[in-house]
């Protein structure tokens, strides 16, 4: 009986475990999108192709993607990007 106890223990730790992964990829890509939404905002009010600036963000991650924004705007964007993102 102890044995089995411990199984099912082990069971459930490596269920949860699981589980907690699945949350925490989950919250990762809801917050990917999120991010791809607010740069693809920023790049249209800027009159800049988003195609650039969301293959910078999928590659290389936000800053380069913020970067991009900057130097093909010729303005610091991350104000606005700060603002977005508080909506």
């Amino acid at each position: 009986m102890g044995r089995e106890q411990e199984s099912m223990g082990c069971m459930m730790r490596d269920a949860l475990v699981r589980f907690e992964e699945f949350q925490a990829a989950s919250l990762h890509e809801r917050e990917f999108v999120e991010i791809a939404r607010v740069l693809k905002s920023l790049a249209g009010e800027l009159g800049l192709q988003n195609d650039p600036v969301l293959d910078e963000l999928a590659n290389h991650g936000v800053g380069a993607a913020l970067d991009l924004l900057c130097r093909a705007s010729g303005s610091n964007v991350s104000g606005a990007y700060v603002r977005h993102r508080s909506r």
